[in-house]
């Protein structure tokens, strides 16, 4: 449990006036069929990479078995998040005072994506759940999450058919971020519907149905103090890391405090708690997760919630 203190207590915390925001938004996209609209199919999916990456300032980030599997603009990036039919923009993080400079950039990208869905008979679904769990859409773009199939067996696809936002904010060192934990705590129990109903049902079956085993508290609430939250995550299993540089299984899982050399970046993005605490490139931050995915107008409305409630407005 020392190693996972160390890491969050010796990372680099903000001064409150430079603290930066990101964001990631995840889109399902859908195709009408009879009465229905379904999920695009893999040709129409990457028709629509391809167009992406044919706009001035894109291009082709990451080809995988012959499917571009990831396109850029600049530090803007769109890839798929476990299938074909989920697209995932990750904005750059942009200081909190320039936050409305930031959401018109996430929906003029957001913007390219559905132009090019319309022009290959497809449109977004602005929604939390496309209704299609059972259809595979698997996409897999990197070796992590290849092995993620093995470990998890079939169940893993249901993971393409849900969308989420998640805002990830900077804070200024341990305590002010399980302050804001548990003032978010307060704010989901009255907003109800964060995460959505169905989101909520697919990662508990995920978790539930996974060959892994996972602990059923590795999806959901989050520990509200700093010693629980690291004895919470101290109990859990790590499934795969890289012992020799390279990513593989760990068969068999074993608990955090018995595997002696652990990713510790690789095991916390195990671990789905709806706020998360992260350490990128030395700095301290917060990931709040599972925020609904709704019209585009959402996506700032939903941060103007979290920020007066942080009292970062």
């Amino acid at each position: 449990m020392q190693r996972l203190l160390t890491h969050f207590e010796t990372a680099q915390g903000c001064r409150p006036d430079t603290r930066f925001l990101g964001i990631e938004v995840e889109t399902l996209l859908v195709t009408p069929s009879g009465r229905f609209n379904v999920p695009i199919s893999e040709g129409q999916s990457q028709r629509i990479m391809a167009c992406l990456s044919s706009l001035p300032y894109w291009k082709v980030g990451e080809i995988k078995g012959g499917k571009i599997v990831l396109v850029k603009n600049g530090e803007y990036i769109v890839f798929y998040e476990l299938g074909w039919n989920n697209y995932e923009l990750v904005v750059p993080p942009k200081p909190i005072s320039a936050s409305r400079h930031l959401f018109e950039e996430t929906r003029e990208r957001l913007g390219c994506l559905y132009q090019y869905a319309e022009a290959n008979a497809a449109h977004a679904f602005v929604g939390p759940y496309d209704f299609f769990a059972e259809h595979d859409t698997l996409m897999l773009p990197d070796k992590r999450d290849e092995v993620w199939k093995e470990l998890d067996g079939p169940v893993l696809r249901i993971l393409g058919h849900i969308a989420s936002v998640h805002y990830t904010v900077d804070v200024t060192c341990v305590e002010e971020a399980f302050e804001f934990i548990r003032c978010l705590e307060q704010l989901r129990r009255e907003r109800v519907t964060w995460p959505a109903r169905e989101s909520e049902q697919i990662w508990r079956r995920y978790v539930a149905e996974s060959y892994a085993g996972y602990e059923q508290n590795r999806y959901g609430t989050a520990p509200t103090t700093f010693g629980s939250y690291c004895e919470a995550l101290a109990s859990m299993k790590v499934v795969m890391n890289r012992p020799n540089g390279e990513l593989v299984r760990f068969n068999p899982a074993l608990p955090f405090t018995q595997t002696q050399s652990v990713d510790m970046d690789l095991f916390l993005r195990s671990v789905w708690w709806w706020e998360r605490l992260r350490v990128r490139n030395g700095r301290l931050m917060l990931e709040i997760r599972d925020i609904p995915r709704g019209p585009d107008e959402d996506i700032e409305h939903n941060w103007r919630l979290i920020a007066d409630c942080l009292g970062l407005s």
